[in-house]
Parts: C-alpha cells; sequence; structure tokens
C-alpha cells in the first residue's frame, strides 16, 4: 500500500485527488489537502474524511484508513459509527453541565 510519500503531498499545490492505494487518497483544492476515503456501505457510495494534511501525517491518515478498513469487514459504518459515538459524547456532556448548574444553583439557594 502506498503511491504516496510525505514529499510528494508537501509538493503538491494542483487541485485533485491523489490516491495512495485502497480507496484512500489525498483530495487537493484551493483551501487546503484533504485525506479521505471512497467507499461503498449498503449499496450507496460514501466518503470518510480523516482530518487535514500536514496536522494528520501520511502515516496517521494510513493507520486511521487501516482501522477504518476493519470496521467495514466487521459490517460497521464507520461514519454513522463516528456520529454516534459524537452525539453519545454530547449528550454526556450536557448532561454534566446540567448538573453542575443545578447544584451551584442549590448551593447559592442554601
Amino acid at each position: 500500500m502506498g503511491k504516496l510519500t510525505d514529499r510528494h503531498c508537501r509538493n503538491l499545490t494542483a487541485p485533485g485527488k491523489y490516491a495512495d492505494g485502497h480507496g484512500l487518497y489525498l483530495h487537493v483544492t484551493a483551501k487546503g489537502r484533504y485525506w479521505r476515503a471512497a467507499y461503498r456501505f449498503d449499496g450507496k457510495q460514501k466518503t470518510a474524511s480523516f482530518g487535514v494534511y500536514p496536522r494528520v501525517r501520511l502515516k496517521d491518515a494510513r493507520a486511521l484508513h487501516a482501522h477504518f478498513l476493519a470496521d467495514l469487514a466487521q459490517g460497521i459504518d464507520p461514519n454513522a459509527a463516528r456520529k454516534a459515538a459524537k452525539t453519545e459524547e454530547c449528550t454526556e456532556e450536557r448532561a454534566n453541565d446540567n448538573l453542575t448548574d443545578l447544584l451551584e444553583t442549590f448551593a447559592r439557594m442554601a
């Protein structure tokens, strides 16, 4: 796996999609360089994002993509799983914030 090199990624300026292999590619636009992967789940074409280059290095993008492929092999839609985890995290945060607000209000009243 891996047609791209870090040096090649750094020097890319022309807009386009540059394949690394197994669906992973670097999408270069005027606004930046984005790690993405094309995949199919339940018969639908989808795209997953792994971050912005150079914040997410080539090595890290490949590792994230490998984990992504493992989830797909188990029949899990990685985008849906990520979205569900994020929603759950936000819900827990809100519940903790509400509890903290309630305790602070109660403490002021006492």
